[in-house]
C-alpha cells in the first residue's frame, strides 16, 4: 500500500490497467484541441506581423520618412 499519493500514482501507473485510464483523452479535453491549434496560430500571425511592423518602421526611420519621437 502506498503511503503518500506519488507513490500511489507511480504504483497505478507501473499496471496496465493503470495506463490504460490515460490511452483516451477526457471529451473536454479533447473538445480543446482545435481551440488551442487555433489561437497558437492567431498568436504566431500576430507575432509575424509585429516583426513586419517593426521591419518597415526601422526601416522608414532608417530612411528619414518617419519624423523621431
Amino acid at each position: 500500500m502506498a503511503a503518500t499519493a506519488v507513490e500511489a500514482w507511480d504504483e497505478r501507473w507501473t499496471t496496465p490497467e493503470g495506463r490504460a485510464d490515460w490511452l483516451v483523452p477526457h471529451p473536454a479535453v479533447a473538445a480543446l484541441v482545435p481551440v488551442l491549434k487555433v489561437h497558437e496560430a492567431l498568436q504566431a500571425i500576430a507575432r509575424s506581423y509585429r516583426k513586419l511592423l517593426a521591419v518597415v518602421v526601422s526601416t522608414q526611420l532608417a530612411l528619414g520618412r518617419l519624423a523621431k519621437a
